[in-house]
């Protein structure tokens, strides 16, 4: 940029990708796919991009790479009731203390170990937030269970308030970032 040149606000904005991942004809592991197309029909502020990564999270996992942030939606045993929505960073759930069943994904090369490899191959990951929504059922079966639709609403304005949390603009010469 030129002295004199000012920025349009959108050029100022970080990009943020939310990311739907899940399976869609296994019940509640849809979650996070339904959650993003829910997410993809409404207005989203212009750095936003929803994406359903299905179950294959590791196949666009080299794209997110381009943006800033990165809010991944997905369906996660926490232990709660179903539809509690659970809030972390990778870096929250990696090392030994995670080999057990809670607040893991549910898909067999999960999100986690996508962003492992990427970090092994030494690729720059932007900020990533996991939003995990705990499932009623995982079973075969077409469509979300009666108690995850009717936390539906619930859900995607939990992922419309972090999107609000993470997307922030960089304001002035002094690099301070305001939401």
């Amino acid at each position: 940029m030129r002295k004199g040149e000012s920025l349009d606000a959108s050029e100022l904005r970080e990009r943020v990708a939310v990311v739907g991942v899940g399976n869609i004809l296994m019940a509640d592991e849809a979650i996070g796919v339904e959650i993003v197309n829910a997410l993809a029909r409404q207005a989203l502020p212009p750095n936003v991009e929803t994406f359903d990564a299905g179950t294959a999270f590791d196949q666009i996992a080299y794209e997110l790479a381009d943006f800033d942030r990165v809010i991944i939606v997905d369906a996660v045993r926490g232990g709660g009731e179903p539809g509690s929505v659970y809030r972390f960073r990778p870096e929250d759930v990696e090392g030994p203390d995670c080999s057990s069943s809670a607040c893991m994904s549910l898909h067999q090369m999960g999100v986690l170990e996508s962003l492992r490899l990427l970090k092994l191959t030494g690729t720059k990951l932007p900020t990533v937030t996991i939003l995990g929504v705990e499932p009623a059922r995982v079973e075969f079966a077409d469509g979300l269970s009666d108690r995850l639709r009717r936390q539906m609403p619930a859900a995607v304005q939990a992922v419309r308030d972090e999107i609000g949390r993470v997307s922030a603009t960089v304001s002035g010469r002094d690099g301070e970032i305001h939401s």
